[in-house]
C-alpha cells in the first residue's frame, strides 16, 4: 500500500496515510485532557482551599480526514463512487469497534518511535463532498482517550540489582521523560526485607507491607489489578500469596496502591524497612505517560 506520511497514524495497525483515505491536518491530535475536580470554595474566606493531586479526566483525539474514490495506490476507477463507498465502509469498519479498545499509535519519528492512546470513539461527523472526481469527502472522528494520557507503547524499567540498602533515595532516570503521572506499574521487592516501604518521593504516596519477605522470595504489588502477593519466582506476575489485607498505602495516588510522579526534577522513589540484606532487590515496571 503505498503511504504519504513519515508520521502515521495506526487504529489497530491500520495506517491512515493512503491514496484511498488520510488526515488532512495534524490538528487535533495533541489535545490536553482536563483535570477533573475542583478547589473549595468556603464562601468564609478569600479565595478558595487548593485541593493538590487532582485526577484528569478522559483525553481527546479528533481527526480530520478525507476519503476518496481512489484504491490505496491512488488508481481512481471508471466507478469510483462505488471505490469511495468501500473505503468509507472500510473506515467505518476501523472506527466502528465497540467490544474492545481501539489501539491508537502515533509516529514521532523516522526510526518507529510511538505514542499508544487506548480509545473508544466519541462522535463521528458524516462525511461532507467536496469533489466529485474523483468522489472525495471530509469526515471528522472524535476518538476518546479512556486512560486519559497517552503512554508508551513498551515497558520502562528499573533494578537497583542485589544489594540494595534500607533508607535509599532513588533516582528513576529512565522515567524522567514522562510528562504524566504513571499509576500502572509492577513493584517487586526481593528479600530479605521487613515492613518494606516504597515512597514517591515527589508526591509522598507510600506503599507498604506489614511483613517479612525472606531470603528468595518476592513481594510484588500489581497497581493496575489492586494486587499485592508474596512468593518465590512470582517477579511480574500475580501468582503467590495474598497479602493486600497486611497492605497499606496513602497519597496523592489514591485509590491506586503507588505511584511515579513526573516532575521537572525527575522522578524519585524512596525504599524504607529493615533487615535488608545481600540479596534484597528492588524492580519497578511500568509505561511511560504523556500528557
Amino acid at each position: 500500500m503505498a503511504t504519504t506520511s513519515a508520521y502515521p497514524v495506526t487504529i489497530d495497525g491500520v495506517r491512515l496515510d493512503s491514496h484511498a483515505y488520510n488526515i488532512e491536518t495534524k490538528d487535533g491530535r495533541d489535545l490536553g485532557a482536563a483535570l477533573a475536580g475542583e478547589n473549595i470554595d468556603t464562601g468564609m474566606r478569600d479565595g478558595v482551599i487548593w485541593t493538590p493531586n487532582k485526577k484528569v479526566g478522559q483525553g481527546r483525539i479528533v481527526l480530520q480526514m478525507w476519503v476518496t474514490g481512489a484504491d490505496a495506490e491512488g488508481f481512481v476507477p471508471t466507478d469510483n463512487y462505488k471505490q469511495y463507498r468501500d473505503n468509507l465502509d472500510f473506515l467505518r469498519r476501523v472506527f466502528g469497534v465497540t467490544h474492545r479498545l481501539l489501539d491508537v499509535r502515533i509516529q514521532l519519528d523516522t526510526i518507529g518511535t510511538k505514542r499508544q492512546a487506548l480509545c473508544e470513539v466519541g462522535a463521528v461527523i458524516d462525511p461532507s463532498m467536496i469533489s466529485n472526481f474523483p468522489y472525495t469527502a471530509k469526515m471528522t472522528v472524535e476518538l476518546i482517550i479512556i486512560g486519559g494520557f497517552w503512554q508508551d507503547a513498551a515497558d520502562t524499567n528499573y533494578d537497583s540489582n542485589i544489594g540494595l540498602a534500607a533508607n535509599t533515595d532513588i533516582n528513576l532516570s529512565a522515567f524522567a521523560p514522562a510528562t504524566a503521572p504513571m499509576r500502572d506499574l509492577w513493584v517487586v521487592v526481593d528479600g530479605p526485607a521487613t515492613n518494606p516501604k516504597v515512597i514517591d518521593n515527589r508526591n509522598g504516596h507510600y506503599v507498604q507491607y506489614n511483613g517479612t519477605v525472606g531470603n528468595t522470595l518476592q513481594w510484588v504489588v500489581d497497581t493496575t489489578q489492586w494486587t499485592s502477593k508474596t512468593g518465590s519466582g512470582i517477579a511480574f506476575t500475580n501468582s503467590g500469596t495474598d497479602v493486600y489485607d497486611n497492605t497499606v498505602f496513602a497519597g496523592g495516588h489514591a485509590p491506586k496502591m503507588f505511584g511515579i510522579t513526573a516532575d521537572p526534577l525527575g522522578p524519585q522513589i524512596r525504599i524504607e524497612g529493615s533487615s535488608f540484606g545481600a540479596n534484597t532487590r528492588l524492580r519497578v515496571r511500568g509505561k511511560l505517560k504523556y500528557l
